[in-house]
């Protein structure tokens, strides 16, 4: 389960060489999708039974929450469903197995939230530079200025005026809403 389709791609083959059919492959592209978003996985929770195996490249495909992950693995042994991860080849049948899970959970999910943290981090710092964060970068009031100021004087066509400033036609008309000027020039 993943947003990149050459990730997903990845883990396909992964899961194909070491045996798993096409056909039974549930995907899912979303990434960091909410529990309940996850349409495939839910589809494969639906159509386990006792004895089946379900086959993941690792742990983190199906959860990156701790606490999910863990009660994934208690609703898998209550059904009789064997967890098999191809990045973790450990036995969850086991006290060490699930030791090694829960480990390796808490790790996940640790590491989620150092990113998140760090992004944070680097986010509020590059506001308190004045930077731009998320969306379009904002164009200079002097381009929107001298676009203005051409418009106005109602001798230069439209793309020659985007072409001189530097800005994209449709940006030439927000800057103009914003301002209160579309129509003013005909």
């Amino acid at each position: 389960m993943s947003t990149k389709d050459q990730k997903l791609d990845r883990q396909i083959e992964a899961l194909v060489n070491a045996g798993v059919a096409y056909e039974r492959i549930f995907k899912d592209k979303e990434t960091g999708a909410r529990e309940g978003e996850r349409t495939q996985q839910k589809k494969l929770f639906k159509k386990m039974k006792r004895g089946d195996e379900v086959v993941v490249e690792s742990w983190e495909r199906l959860t990156r929450s701790t606490r999910q992950l863990l009660n994934y693995d208690l609703m898998f042994r209550n059904l009789g469903v064997k967890l098999i991860s191809l990045k973790q080849p450990v036995d969850l049948d086991t006290a060490f197995g699930r030791f090694v899970l829960g480990t390796h959970a808490c790790t996940a999910e640790l590491e989620r939230d150092l990113i998140r943290q760090r992004q944070a981090e680097g986010i509020a710092v590059k506001r308190s530079r004045g930077g731009n964060v998320g969306g379009r970068p904002r164009i200079a009031d002097v381009k929107a200025d001298a676009a203005v100021k051409l418009y106005l004087a109602r001798e230069t066509p439209i793309p020659d005026i985007c072409a001189a400033t530097g800005i994209s036609k449709s940006t030439l008309y927000r800057v103009l809403r914003e301002r209160g000027l579309v129509g003013v020039r005909r």
